[in-house]
């Protein structure tokens, strides 16, 4: 679920930066939605990669990425240990061995990989507590994976970078905040783009001289990107920033 609504909200920030413009069409009143903010405990994740090779995705992207999201919760490869139950080292062992095996088996396919890392690298971090209970290289490999990934799991991953700060060499752990500070920048600029281009959005929606991209539907579209501005996400963003840079 976590990252189909990562897909959507990916979608909507391509959307708002590029819409295709048609002419004004008669509509039957669509249906409402209402949207309750809820906290689940869940990271709030900033997704920067492309779904597309071309500026302008098309259904057949966002398709993509959600048969790949159902592939990989069908193929299941590492088990979720509930947040409640604290895994043993046997388990944290066994977990690490099968993520090393999967990046293996299906190193070909880029778009599976990038869902697993982003996955499976914070579930050992956080589920199988390797943040905590790991070696050095350990960490320091999952905190690449994630950065890698490109999903924006930025809280994760300056909790691995401070672990990491005092017994990474000085080089390596330059590069890894300089990847994550860029990482933050785009999603910034996409968030901060996105919100200053809202109202028109909006409005030019709702009259139908828009259309949205992918498989988000109109009327849904309009009433999620109604309900957020991004202020809040803006100033995570900003927030995560001034944390690397103390780094």
């Amino acid at each position: 679920m976590k990252m189909i609504t990562n897909l959507i909200v990916t979608g909507i920030l391509i959307f708002l930066a590029g819409c295709t413009d048609k002419e004004p069409a008669t509509t039957k009143p669509g249906m409402e939605y209402h949207f309750t903010r809820k906290d689940d405990g869940q990271e709030k994740a900033f997704p920067t990669y492309r779904i597309s090779q071309g500026n302008n995705p098309t259904d057949n992207d966002f398709q993509q990425e959600a048969q790949v999201a159902a592939t990989l919760d069908h193929l299941h490869p590492i088990a979720i240990p509930d947040k409640h139950a604290k895994s043993d080292a046997l388990e944290r062992q066994n977990a690490w061995i099968a993520y090393k095996k999967f990046l293996v088996e299906h190193q070909s396919d880029t778009v599976l990989i990038r869902h697993f890392r982003d996955k499976y690298a914070n579930s050992l971090l956080h589920q199988y507590d390797l943040l905590h209970q790991s070696k050095h290289e350990q960490l320091q490999f999952l905190v690449e994976e994630l950065i890698a990934a490109k999903t924006g799991r930025f809280a994760t991953i300056l909790q691995g970078l401070t672990a990491l700060k005092q017994t990474t060499d000085p080089e390596v752990f330059s590069k890894l905040v300089a990847e994550t500070q860029k990482q933050v920048q785009v999603s910034l600029e996409l968030h901060q783009i996105a919100r200053q281009r809202l109202p028109q959005m909006l409005e030019n929606l709702k009259k139908g001289t828009l259309e949205p991209k992918g498989t988000l539907k109109k009327d849904f579209t309009v009433a999620l990107i109604a309900e957020d501005d991004f202020q809040e996400s803006i100033q995570m963003l900003e927030d995560y920033r001034k944390q690397l840079a103390r780094l």
